[in-house]
């Protein structure tokens, strides 16, 4: 709004005047800069240079011995602070190495200022606690899929805070340390959902959960395998038939056609109606089609 006033002040204070390249007064520093990283307004540019013009007699402090910072509540993290909740700045992204405020940061820290600590997290403070399951049926089996579902109470601190919205309660599941869902705790438990293995073997899973101000806790558990396999069908006339699937106990038979779809069998064959297609079969390891799925065949015309 005041460069419209300010431009035409310049121009009449410089009416009249010669052109004149600047010359460099002997005796400045060009020293480095805060780099300012986030957009700041209308017109700037991020990043900032990562040098400025200072005067002679400047001197600069020298390196800044790290000073985490506590995320939440944005001053200086203690011993109390919790790992996820610190971030340690150093270097051109540290305003720290650029200021000689005695009230804020390491400079307060050293006048002996404690308001500048982390006013949030206390070593009393008690963690969310979380409880996972994995079961199939079977508690901590997953043949072909399985249901994977975590409970989780918060501790001293709400697991969501309306005032803090930049950190939603979360948990995050993981299968041998590989993170395979996230899950917001404001949609409500039980925090739940399917999960497909792609093989065989013994697995760990792993849930992590995530309150308000970045505590967090995890529980883990050791599970057994099995992906779906695939097995083949035939088609003779209106019978579909197979060769048994191991460890199934029922079959679930698909077509597209006359009659209701699918019907279930405890049979390794099934009589579809006249003018059925598009078969598959699923095994299963309950009867009457319960149970886990445990393959999927092929599909006849």
């Amino acid at each position: 709004m005041t460069r419209p006033i300010w431009r035409e002040w310049m121009q009449k204070a410089h009416d009249n005047l010669p052109p004149q390249n600047w010359k460099e007064p002997s005796g400045i520093q060009h020293l480095p800069a805060y780099v300012v990283k986030t957009h700041v307004g209308n017109g700037s540019v991020e990043p900032s240079p990562s040098t400025e013009i200072y005067p002679s007699w400047y001197k600069q402090r020298g390196a800044v011995n790290s000073a985490p910072i506590d995320k939440v509540s944005n001053k200086l993290a203690t011993d109390c602070t919790p790992e996820l909740a610190r971030l340690t700045q150093s270097g051109s992204t540290s305003a720290e190495r650029f200021s000689a405020d005695i009230f804020y940061g390491v400079g307060a820290r050293a006048t002996g200022n404690t308001s500048v600590n982390d006013d949030v997290h206390s070593c009393s403070d008690q963690k969310p606690s979380v409880s996972l399951t994995v079961s199939d049926g079977s508690l901590n089996s997953c043949a072909g899929s399985c249901t994977v579902s975590a409970a989780v109470s918060a501790g001293t601190h709400p697991l969501d805070d309306a005032s803090r919205t930049q950190f939603p309660g979360t948990v995050n599941f993981y299968v041998n340390d590989q993170l395979v869902k996230s899950i917001a705790t404001a949609s409500g438990q039980p925090l739940s959902f399917t999960y497909t293995p792609t093989g065989s073997g013994s697995a760990t899973f792993r849930a992590n959960a995530i309150d308000s101000v970045l505590y967090e806790s995890s529980d883990s558990a050791t599970v057994t395998l099995s992906s779906v396999s695939s097995f083949n069908i035939q088609r003779s006339g209106n019978t579909i038939s197979w060769s048994a699937v191991s460890g199934a106990n029922s079959y679930k038979v698909y077509w597209n056609g006359p009659g209701d779809s699918p019907d279930t069998t405890n049979n390794t064959f099934f009589v579809v109606g006249g003018g059925s297609s598009n078969i598959f079969v699923e095994a299963y390891t309950g009867n009457n089609g319960n149970g886990n799925l445990l393959a999927t065949s092929n599909t006849v015309p």
